[in-house]
């Protein structure tokens, strides 16, 4: 389903916070979000009633702590992740930090609850110092609104620059700023090598129980093998999905992913490209040279993409300007890898950009040349990234393992490019790895186009390769 996993682990999880029984936040909130097997556990810090008046039943510590004994006795060797979300004794803070010590893979996000929905305090201030001072050096992900982080930080965020402060004065490994509070409803994430905001569409009807159910669901998505910062962004477009029509309660009724936009500084740009879309998956070849495409020029492409690397400027444009012409003459479309600059003095057809080079190009001028943009993905981050500026197709690889270029990207599989032909309104690239031998179950998931580099390179008879690849596509491809 998820593209971009890591080595999947049985991981267990275990569900610390408040039980409200009203069933709008807390614990309720937290399960629903879940899947509810021998994996799970719960353990409630307090019972509370928000009805007419405010009441608080907290749970005893010899409870609390017998619980937290049988997890370290039989979680002790296996992979955990822990949610905290409301605490309101210094003890339960002692106890989860005495578990988390113990046990040897553990990962921990705390979400705070300073006070209900109602403004009832859970935190007096000796117990946010605690928190701060005892309880934050032990945290893997904090996720705070915006009130959150001014009661612990006394950083009230106005700037963007305020949320960039914000993972400096709290000192946490990594943070997760929900924004809902603040004007423009961004939210930031930052740890010690990346830092992005996000923007997903604003509600303006008041919810209960979105931050509960937000680090519910980063924790599914770390549970089925995503990376935090993908794990991140499925969960915003999960949640975002869900908030639809709805009523009440935040339920979780479906899994269409509505991705949330990105952005490395903060400012959201919308772009529009011109649409590439066929009624059937074509085939999408990619060369690196004049000569390469010369062999297959003639079988009946309807685009191609030129990927020239490590070469210099005048080397470069002369390839270009005989593709264009060679390409003219047969009416098929050529897109250029990377030097998008050249590509626009040439009038080429499109450029494709991967996602580094992306985030240095001059978008709009290449909108405003008229030119059909393709772009690279692997992730969710990427794809939230590229897809806010309606590029004319979105690529997901390697969909199998390649040795083209070095990648610190596993195989994405069928399954992976089946979820982004979904959620996406551009067609889809599937690339990477992928062979005459070994396309079927590609062809099966419905791309708007598949590629293949070294399938065509390598064969001792180029153009009699290309053919073969557009009878097969003809046969086995379905309508898109």
């Amino acid at each position: 389903m998820h593209p971009n996993i890591k080595n999947k682990q049985d991981f267990k999880i275990l569900l610390i916070g408040g039980f409200d029984s009203t069933g709008g936040a807390g614990l309720q909130r937290d399960l629903e979000f879940q899947r509810n097997n021998e994996n799970l556990r719960i353990i409630p810090t307090f019972y509370s009633y928000q009805g007419e008046n405010f009441i608080l039943q907290n749970i005893k510590r010899s409870y609390f702590h017998e619980c937290m004994k049988d997890i370290c006795h039989h979680w002790q060797n296996v992979p955990v992740l822990i949610k905290v979300g409301a605490l309101n004794k210094a003890w339960q803070i002692a106890e989860i930090i005495h578990l988390k010590r113990r046990l040897k893979n553990v990962y921990l996000l705390y979400d705070p609850v300073v006070s209900s929905s109602r403004g009832n305090d859970f935190l007096d201030d000796d117990l946010i110092k605690t928190i701060k001072y005892k309880f934050f050096n032990e945290i893997d992900l904090l996720t705070p609104n915006i009130d959150e982080v001014y009661k612990f930080s006394g950083l009230q965020i106005e700037s963007l620059d305020d949320y960039k402060k914000a993972k400096n004065i709290l000192g946490v490994k990594a943070l997760l700023i929900k924004g809902g509070h603040h004007k423009k409803h961004y939210d930031y994430f930052a740890n010690a090598t990346d830092a992005f905001f996000l923007n997903s569409k604003f509600y303006h009807q008041s919810f209960r129980g979105t931050g509960c159910s937000l680090g519910s669901l980063i924790i599914r998505g770390l549970s089925e093998g995503l990376y935090l910062e993908d794990a991140i962004v499925w969960a915003k477009a999960v949640l975002s999905s869900n908030l639809k029509d709805l009523t009440k309660y935040i339920e979780l009724k479906r899994f269409v992913l509505e991705l949330p936009q990105i952005s490395f500084d903060g400012h959201f740009e919308r772009l529009d490209f011109p649409s590439l879309k066929f009624n059937k998956t074509t085939f999408y070849p990619i060369v690196s040279s004049f000569i390469e495409l010369e062999k297959i020029i003639d079988t009946g492409i309807k685009l191609v993409q030129l990927r020239i690397k490590d070469q210099l400027p005048y080397y470069i444009q002369s390839e270009i300007k005989k593709c264009l012409k060679i390409c003219q003459k047969f009416n098929v479309y050529l897109f250029v890898n990377d030097h998008w600059e050249i590509a626009i003095d040439e009038n080429v057809h499109g450029i494709h950009l991967g996602f580094e080079n992306l985030q240095n190009a001059d978008l709009k001028k290449i909108q405003n040349a008229g030119l059909f943009l393709g772009v690279s993905s692997h992730s969710y981050l990427e794809a939230a990234f590229v897809s806010q500026f309606n590029p004319s197709y979105i690529a997901l690889g390697p969909i199998y393992h390649t040795t083209l270029k070095n990648m610190r990207f596993h195989p994405q599989g069928e399954n992976a490019l089946r979820t982004w032909v979904k959620i996406f309104k551009p067609p889809v690239v599937a690339i990477g790895g992928i062979t005459l031998e070994n396309c079927d179950k590609v062809l099966q998931t419905k791309p708007g186009f598949i590629s293949a580099v070294q399938d065509i390179a390598r064969s001792k008879n180029p153009n009699e390769r290309v053919n073969r690849w557009l009878n097969k596509i003809s046969e086995l491809s379905p309508p898109v």
